[in-house]
């Protein structure tokens, strides 16, 4: 009887004496990490610049790649979306300058419209869903929306 009493008494004594050493090997690492890192401060805005292009170049090509697979049946129309959507966020964090944010919203709704106009002709001729043509309206909606506010920002400024 003694000896159950000892053995999780053993078991509780192992857990207490491993937390504070697991607790001071990871914090050394995760000091080690930090200190190596180059902290996000010390990014110039050339870097940062890059990053941005380089982001907008491989969502463009994506967008590309989805409407690609979409004419030939082998994706969605919300993955096109979702690739527009990443165009248009690049685009639009991209630069700074309002008009030039405006040019890129403007061009996610041209987007929006052409995929609208191929989903209408697409649910006529019987091959797609209402609720596609519903999503199709509700995201062009969504793209004049942001182009409209976007210009009254501009306004007010």
């Amino acid at each position: 009887m003694n000896r159950n009493v000892t053995r999780p008494n053993v078991g509780i004594m192992l857990l207490l004496v491993s937390l504070p050493i697991a607790w001071l090997v990871t914090t050394g690492r995760a000091a080690e990490t930090a200190r190596n890192a180059k902290p996000l401060e010390q990014a110039t805005a050339g870097e940062l610049q890059q990053l941005l292009k380089a982001r907008y170049d491989i969502a463009a090509n994506l967008l590309d790649i989805e409407e690609k697979r979409l004419n030939e049946g082998k994706s969605t129309l919300r993955s096109v979306y979702e690739a527009a959507r990443r165009v248009r966020d690049s685009a639009v964090e991209l630069t700074g300058d309002r008009s030039e944010q405006i040019a890129a919203l403007t061009k996610y709704l041209a987007v929006t419209r052409r995929l609208e106009d191929g989903v209408n002709k697409v649910v006529e001729a019987g091959a797609a869903t209402p609720s596609d043509q519903e999503l199709a309206r509700y995201l062009r909606l969504d793209a004049e929306i942001a182009l409209l506010r976007a210009k009254q920002q501009k306004g007010q400024q």
